[in-house]
């Protein structure tokens, strides 16, 4: 038996170490082992468009990186997050 989970989704971008946006989403629904979690479940592409727009378009250089956080939302549990790590020469 197979309940749909809702999970508290969160994206945190930075650059040179410094929080330049966020966001969340609350109450993704998934079902265990029927599907992946989709990239438009977090907010790093419009994070990433944002900072680009501060700068004429573009990515200032230098290191980011794009943290994603899941965290089940009626449970107390430990959030599930990865990092992803790039580089703007």
């Amino acid at each position: 038996d197979k309940d749909i989970v809702l999970f508290q989704m969160k994206t945190t971008l930075a650059h040179n170490g410094k929080t330049i946006g966020s966001s969340q989403r609350s109450d993704w629904p998934w079902l265990p082992g029927d599907m992946y979690v989709p990239v438009e479940a977090f907010d790093f592409i419009p994070l990433l468009q944002k900072a680009a727009n501060g700068n004429k378009g573009k990515l200032m250089p230098g290191t980011y990186e794009i943290r994603l956080e899941m965290k089940p939302a009626q449970r107390d549990a430990q959030p599930i997050h990865t990092t992803l790590t790039f580089k703007i020469i």
